[in-house]
């Protein structure tokens, strides 16, 4: 995952962490392709929380929002 590449979705991300989980778990790679693929898996895992974050973040501005608490407008994301 290349940082000059655009960011994975969170779906995309969590299917990689997956395989990359799967073929650890299988233990039949060497000890370097082991650290290879749990650099990658921390890679998408940091993705995968990262995301989160942001969903929670949205979440919580729509319930101010709702509630009448926030102070300045809601304007919904663009996708």
């Amino acid at each position: 995952m290349d940082e000059a590449q655009e960011t994975p979705a969170f779906e995309e991300s969590l299917l990689e962490l997956e395989k990359i989980v799967s073929r650890m778990e299988q233990g039949e790679d060497t000890l370097e392709a082991l650290l290879t693929s749990y650099e990658l898996g921390a890679q998408h895992a940091l993705n995968c929380q990262k995301r989160l974050d942001e969903a929670e973040r949205r979440i919580e501005k729509v319930k101010k929002a709702t509630m009448g608490i926030l102070a300045e407008p809601f304007v919904p994301a663009e996708d």
